[in-house]
């Protein structure tokens, strides 16, 4: 029995991500509580030594900090089966949380592919730990192919640093014989470096990264009114329509994949999605009462049905879509 059910959870996580969204969509809401979710975002930290314009972390009136690694264990220790894959970043860096080695090491020991998301800013410094973690995928946030360009967003960063460290680690990568974490490069693209497009390619191939995508860029916040947001979109959306999400121009958003995912915030809330980065939609503790339980309440669910209705108030100022980035290799 133990091997049929190794066997099923290899099949499960062969399976390809749209086909399994997919399939969750089409389930009842009984039996999606009762499976669990298809991915999981743990706040490692709050921490972070950028100051980066459309991000709202300087906006949390939540307490900041960082989880424990005791605390963390007891997220993944109660996570369903059903869960592939999880993203240990949010609104910090990660590479500043302290047992961040600690957990994607405790994560794949457990079967679970994990990713984390980061500025790259501490990369050449950690480049060891981050390969003897047993990382699955790396993304580093590198918005512009020059310095002039770099500093306009990613500000608090240097790019000179950036792109040594990324390079640095590519090639230790390759020297000690390391097949993972792949390394994928992230452009945001946004009006003041669009025309950097294959200036960042060129950059990244040179780089020796595995993947090179282009993200659509997020306003990323719920809490400003109309006229605040137009200015957003007019400073920072890009001039060329195959780069913009197409909720702003269509003005609506796609079904929501977060309705069959959970995110806990570093202090074991456990809340719907990336937009509610302040934790004010928050179901439950999963430091005191497990994962499961929480998922399976009936708070949680009543919650999860609002997402897939868009009724929730922060739905208002959502620009999800489900296709927000492009791979370029």
């Amino acid at each position: 029995m133990k091997v049929k059910f190794k066997f099923l959870k290899w099949l499960w996580n062969a399976l390809p991500p749209s086909f399994v969204i997919g399939s969750f969509t089409m389930l009842p809401d009984s039996i999606i509580k009762r499976l669990g979710p298809v991915s999981v975002t743990i706040e490692p930290t709050t921490a972070c030594n950028f100051h980066c314009p459309l991000c709202p972390r300087t906006q949390i009136t939540r307490k900041h900090g960082s989880m424990s690694f005791d605390n963390y264990k007891k997220i993944i220790d109660t996570l369903p089966w059903t869960v592939r894959v999880i993203e240990l970043y949010l609104m910090g860096e990660p590479l500043l949380a302290v047992d961040i080695f600690k957990m994607i090491r405790y994560a794949v020991d457990h079967g679970y592919h994990v990713r984390i998301s980061s500025n790259a800013s501490y990369l050449e410094k950690f480049t060891n730990e981050v390969l003897n973690s047993g990382l699955t995928e790396l993304v580093v946030a590198v918005d512009g192919a020059t310095e002039e360009t770099y500093k306009q967003y990613r500000i608090g960063g240097n790019f000179h640093d950036v792109i040594r460290g990324i390079k640095h680690f590519t090639d230790e990568k390759k020297k000690q014989g390391f097949t993972h974490p792949n390394v994928v490069l992230q452009f945001i693209v946004m009006k003041h470096n669009e025309h950097e497009t294959e200036a960042i390619e060129k950059l990244s191939r040179d780089l020796g990264v595995d993947h090179l995508i282009f993200k659509r860029a997020s306003l990323m916040d719920n809490t400003r009114n109309r006229a605040e947001q137009e200015k957003l979109k007019e400073k920072f959306l890009p001039r060329a329509a195959r780069f913009i999400r197409k909720s702003f121009i269509l003005g609506k958003i796609d079904p929501c994949r977060w309705a069959f995912g959970a995110m806990i915030l570093q202090d074991g809330r456990m809340t719907s999605c990336c937009y509610d980065w302040d934790g004010k939609y928050q179901k439950g503790n999963t430091f005191d009462h497990g994962f499961k339980k929480i998922f399976q309440s009936r708070e949680y669910t009543a919650m999860r049905k609002d997402i897939i209705g868009q009724k929730l108030a922060i739905c208002a100022n959502c620009d999800y879509n489900t296709q927000v980035t492009e791979r370029i290799f």
